[in-house]
């Protein structure tokens, strides 16, 4: 769900702010201290007090908001991407994907990291291995499997009888194995 949470509630006398034109509640957004309908844009500031009683606004639901800035809390210096529609904005073809795998070998073992991904329109995928041996007999492996379903191989598999769709799921159920 975007947002930082689903809605208000007021703990005093159970008001829910809804938009006036919709009827619906409206979705907390701590970026902007703002309350937003998704239906049709409307907004307004967030209550901090209630309007019907002045009882203070509790916070109802996890919104992906939240689950970043406790992400940010939880994992200092970890960079935290969140894709939403508020982060993407009609963007999300464009999004960056990074793969970090770290596999140490402290004794005798074997390793195996695997990042397979499909690229879509003009999205990227970094595939970024990290195999530390510190053993002699540690057996590490990293493999990264990246492709773009292209338009020459819908057109091999639809000569041979398969409709555009069938030829994409053909060619990513067989990248995936």
């Amino acid at each position: 769900r975007r947002g930082n949470s689903r809605m208000l509630l007021c703990g005093e006398c159970g008001a829910v702010p809804e938009c006036p034109r919709c009827s619906v509640p409206m979705t907390y957004h701590s970026a902007n201290n703002r309350l937003m309908c998704h239906y049709c844009g409307h907004s307004e500031r967030a209550w901090e007090t209630c309007d019907e009683c002045g009882g203070i606004m509790k916070h109802v639901g996890t919104g992906t908001q939240k689950v970043e800035e406790e992400l940010k809390e939880r994992f200092p210096g970890v960079e935290i991407l969140r894709m939403d529609a508020d982060t993407a904005a009609g963007g999300h073809e464009k999004i960056l994907q990074t793969f970090r795998s770290k596999i140490n070998g402290n004794a005798k073992c074997s390793g195996h990291s695997e990042c397979d991904a499909i690229i879509m329109d003009d999205a990227k995928i970094i595939a970024v291995p990290g195999l530390v041996a510190n053993d002699i007999d540690a057996a590490l492996m990293h493999e990264a499997a990246i492709g773009k379903i292209a338009g020459e191989q819908i057109i091999k598999l639809m000569t041979m009888g398969l409709t555009e769709q069938e030829a994409e799921e053909q060619i990513i159920s067989g990248f995936l194995k």
